[in-house]
């Protein structure tokens, strides 16, 4: 069995066991790494070590750490009631409201199963209270959830940027991940307005305004959070912006060469802990692998 063989298998049986035990899969892939890297492929150990991705994972940990605020305060839950309240009138067009709606709270930072754990059973509740097609209502939850993760500052969209500088296109990763974003939160409107188109006619929908209670107005604490994630997507996006409109422009160039998503990021989650906008213990459980 050649190695190629070998790390497959690794793979397999590292997911079977994290399901299997509930334990996160990346302890032990990085057990099998270990096992196979230094005593099948003769690697020293420090040369092990400097195959981790370090500056992938510091963005996905400091977007992680400054989101989790908005996870934990209700911010993100709260923001994502309030769109499907102010789309009640429109029950047709459910499925669309739900995907815009999980889109934003994924793309603020939530994450894919966040996003998922929070909607699917909201979800499933309008369908028996509207009588959606359950799986035009998961496409939606699951298409939305994909696409939010994919902006230039979310889960997803950082470790494009990051994979993007590591391959050596640094200049144009905003580009080419603002690109994905696009693509990948286009392309599933079509999809979903041709499963409304196709399974409409047969669907027997509620007519009127949906019966959604309006949620409670954002508390002192949440609308701080707001202020902050919004004055954060403005940093990190505005001067590669700013930078493709006039790249010449010498004040531009010097702060765009100086904006990183995962420092940028570090510096918002001091400020948010300075105001104390949530909880020490609650915040670290909603980090990605503390599951």
């Amino acid at each position: 069995m050649n190695i190629s063989m070998i790390v497959v298998l690794a793979i397999i049986v590292a997911i079977a066991l994290g399901y299997k035990t509930k334990i996160n899969t990346g302890l032990f892939a990085i057990a099998f790494a270990y096992l196979i890297g230094c005593f099948l492929l003769d690697m020293k150990a420090g040369e092990l070590i400097k195959t981790w991705p370090v500056s992938i994972f510091f963005v996905i940990f400091a977007v992680s750490l400054f989101y989790n605020f908005a996870l934990i305060n209700g911010t993100l839950e709260k923001m994502a009631m309030y769109l499907l309240y102010l789309c009640r009138h429109f029950p047709k067009l459910l499925p669309l409201i739900i995907y815009f709606a999980a889109s934003l709270v994924a793309a603020l930072g939530a994450g894919f199963f966040t996003v998922l754990a929070f909607f699917a059973p909201l979800t499933l509740l309008l369908c028996r209270k509207t009588g959606m097609n359950k799986l035009v209502a998961a496409v939606a939850v699951n298409y939305g959830a994909l696409g939010g993760a994919n902006f230039m500052t979310s889960a997803s969209g950082v470790v494009f940027r990051s994979l993007i500088d590591n391959a050596g296109y640094s200049a144009n990763s905003f580009i080419y991940s603002s690109a994905i974003f696009i693509v990948s939160f286009v392309l599933p409107v079509v999809v979903i307005s041709l499963l409304i188109a196709v399974t409409g006619r047969d669907q027997k929908m509620a007519t009127g305004s949906l019966q959604i209670e309006k949620p409670e107005a954002f508390n002192h604490q949440q609308k701080i959070n707001l202020i902050l994630i919004c004055t954060m997507l403005l940093v990190v996006l505005v001067f590669p912006v700013l930078h493709l409109i006039v790249p010449h422009y010498d004040v531009v160039k010097f702060i765009n060469i100086r904006v990183d998503v995962g420092l940028v990021a570090i510096l918002f989650t001091v400020i948010a802990l300075l105001l104390n906008l949530g909880d020490e213990k609650r915040r670290w459980r909603w980090f990605p692998g503390a599951h």
